[in-house]
């Protein structure tokens, strides 16, 4: 099986799998906002999102400089991954002591105990995440995404039993957030198990070596903690401005457009290492890769966001219920960046393919003030409305920006002759669904089977005007089969 093949079959595996983590991902969603109500998934949620900062500071850019290590030289796998895991389980000890402590000082106060109180009970994900994250870089350069799918099921299946065992038995929040962090352990032991195929796991300490590594790392861990604080300080500054039923109808809005970037999360993980490698190796061809790469994207994101925007109050209510009926608007506002979203991730890998992350440092500052700015003075006043704005106004202040530094690192820019095509599709998709809801020829289904049917009516529909205008025809189909892109 040829590089090419590895790639196409590692996103058939990962879509399939991803299929099954975002319907138990959901159905975990659906099982806690229901049973904890706005208010209290809104700390379930800011405890999560709090965390998350942490997660980026324990990591420090190591695990995609590792990757791109790895995808350079083979042979030094199991040097770099030892390496590598030592330096990244010290620092996550030490990130989950500095998480807890200025927890106290964020969230001071008897009101806000039981969130103090929430973070530090599940402060050891960060540990968990780390070490998995770690084993996935190693499966990430050898194009064995499958292993990672395993062990994320895995962890989510166990999430979703420990959960509705939970609430069956009457449980609380902390009992919510206990069974959760269980889940990132059973994902991260489950990545140790199958990483041993390809490695000998030895934590060892080369501190020349691993201070390199550590080096190479401060542009890219700086450019990743600007991306935290523009993505999730929204949550934050609602959270200290605005009440807790506020961040939870936000959180689920969020939430479900996250959902909605498992795809071009997993495809552009999947293309990274080849991105590496083509970028230094065989620049002759990058230029097609990334062009197939492009159409892909876009064919994805632009229904993604009509569909979202048409059919988003049912899908509010059919994972949440009545009570986040505040999350639709947000959300809609929310998946019309999701193009964006696809589009600047791609371009991001292609700089940090080329070790280019120092020259994007000013843009991700850009619209992290940008973000920062208008967030702070809004928030406080409009609510988390002001949040989802923002964020799809930022989306295209670094589109612009991305645009100019792919021009001037590669001297070329995708195509965007598909676009026009594909967003006649997308129309003529929501035009077919929004038809659907006028005729009301759902109203007997219950609202999950409703919104299930206008998902998987649309996408039909999509696919064969798709195939009308010739963006999916045999030869695409061919090379679905035969596993290559």
């Amino acid at each position: 099986m040829n590089i090419a093949q590895k790639i196409a079959w590692n996103t058939i595996v990962q879509g399939i799998g991803k299929v099954g983590m975002l319907f138990l991902s959901l159905l975990i969603l659906w099982y806690i906002t229901r049973y904890l109500g706005p208010e209290k998934f809104g700390v379930y949620n800011l405890i999560f999102v709090y965390l998350s900062f942490f997660n980026v500071l324990a990591d420090l850019g190591l695990y995609t400089s590792t990757v791109r290590e790895i995808s350079k030289d083979k042979n030094r796998a199991d040097e770099i991954i030892n390496n590598s895991i030592t330096f990244r389980v010290i620092l996550s000890v030490i990130v989950i002591f500095a998480a807890i402590i200025f927890s106290f000082f964020l969230y001071g106060g008897e009101n806000n105990s039981e969130i103090r109180y929430g973070i530090a009970l599940v402060s050891i994900t960060i540990l968990f995440n780390l070490i998995n994250t770690t084993m996935n870089a190693v499966f990430q350069a050898n194009i064995k995404m499958g292993s990672v799918i395993i062990s994320e099921l895995s962890g989510r299946l166990v999430t979703l039993l420990l959960v509705v065992l939970i609430i069956n038995s009457g449980g609380g929040l902390y009992q919510v957030l206990f069974v959760t962090a269980m889940g990132s352990l059973v994902t991260a032991l489950l990545s140790i198990i199958l990483v041993q195929r390809f490695i000998n796991i030895r934590p060892t300490i080369n501190l020349r070596y691993g201070f390199g590594l550590f080096r190479k790392s401060i542009p890219l861990a700086l450019a990743l903690l600007i991306n935290i604080v523009y993505f999730k300080a929204d949550t934050i500054i609602i959270s200290l401005f605005r009440d807790n039923t506020e961040v939870g109808i936000y959180g689920l809005s969020y939430r479900l457009l996250e959902a909605s970037l498992i795809f071009p999360t997993f495809f552009i993980g999947s293309l990274f290492p080849v991105i590496t490698d083509y970028a230094i190796n065989q620049p002759h061809k990058l230029k097609s890769f990334v062009q197939k790469a492009f159409d892909i994207l876009v064919m994805a994101s632009i229904p993604l966001m009509a569909g979202g925007i048409i059919i988003s109050e049912y899908l509010i209510k059919a994972v949440a219920g009545d009570k986040f009926w505040g999350s639709v608007f947000a959300f809609q506002i929310l998946i019309a960046a999701s193009p964006l979203i696809f589009i600047n991730g791609l371009f991001g890998n292609m700089i940090i393919a080329k070790n280019r992350e120092k020259e994007a440092l000013w843009l991700n500052i850009l619209a992290l003030l940008f973000n920062l700015s208008l967030n702070i003075i809004f928030i406080p006043i409009y609510g988390f409305i002001t949040a989802a704005i923002v964020t799809l106004v930022s989306e295209i202040v670094i589109m612009f920006g991305a645009v100019y530094l792919i021009r001037k690192i590669y001297n070329f820019l995708p195509k965007m002759n598909i676009i026009p095509k594909v967003g006649v599709a997308a129309f003529i998709m929501a035009c077919f669904i929004s038809l659907l809801k006028y005729i009301e020829i759902t109203k007997s289904f219950s609202i999950i089977m409703e919104t299930l049917f206008f998902i998987f009516s649309g996408a039909l529909v999509y696919i064969i005007i798709l195939y009308f205008l010739r963006l999916i025809n045999k030869e695409t189909i061919q090379l679905l089969i035969k596993r290559q892109i």
